[in-house]
């Protein structure tokens, strides 16, 4: 989505929520970042099942959360925070009985369309050299490669959903979290150029 599109949403959504349209607002953004958060979910989790908890605790999550939110983010950084929370709750824990609450029935419908679509991880076309590659990093390192990259994220933002889930970040503790992601992100793509030009591969972009 580009640049200009996102803010227009960011701006609805903020409108939405200031009017008291809590069921507009938690809608809408699900419309808009509903189907990428789940790709991001599946891709980093690698199990749907799991996944498809993650993503209907998400929705529990920003449900909650939603009254007491004061855009001090965009809505879609933090949900991908609360999205990378419920996924690393139950990756600790993936057996475990959770009492979801019910969801209004325009976000739980935008939950199951969002569902329906394939993430691009899993779709045999995506399954190419460059895809075992990256699959070869970290955890940690293919979020970050995920957010920045594909997700085209500003590096404030990218630090703020990899910060732990009860993680309170100043300004200033977000400023220095922004560096040293950046400066490990390039520690990344040298890597990756490397295994790259192992196999005879052209570099990833920037």
């Amino acid at each position: 989505m580009a640049m200009g599109l996102r803010q227009n949403v960011e701006e609805e959504i903020a409108r939405r929520h200031a009017e008291g349209d809590l069921t507009g607002a938690a809608t809408l953004g699900y419309e808009t970042y509903g189907p990428e958060i789940l790709a991001f979910l599946e891709h980093e989790l690698r199990d749907p099942d799991l996944a498809m908890d993650a993503f209907s605790q998400l929705g529990v999550d920003i449900w909650r959360g939603l009254p007491g939110f004061r855009f001090a983010s965009s809505f879609r950084t933090w949900a991908y925070r609360l999205a990378r929370n419920a996924m690393y709750r139950l990756r600790k824990d993936p057996y475990a009985k959770r009492a979801y609450r019910a969801l209004p029935g325009e976000i739980s419908r935008v939950q199951l369309d969002a569902r329906s679509r394939t993430a691009p991880w899993r779709r045999t076309s995506a399954r190419d050299q460059l895809t075992l590659i990256r699959e070869e990093l970290s955890p940690e390192e293919r979020a970050i490669l995920t957010l920045r990259l594909d997700r085209g994220m500003a590096w404030n933002d990218v630090a703020l959903v990899l910060a732990d889930e009860d993680e309170s970040l100043s300004d200033a503790d977000i400023k220095k979290r922004s560096a040293a992601l950046r400066q490990r992100y390039k520690g990344i793509k040298r890597k990756l150029k490397e295994r790259f030009a192992q196999a005879g591969l052209l570099g990833e972009r920037d």
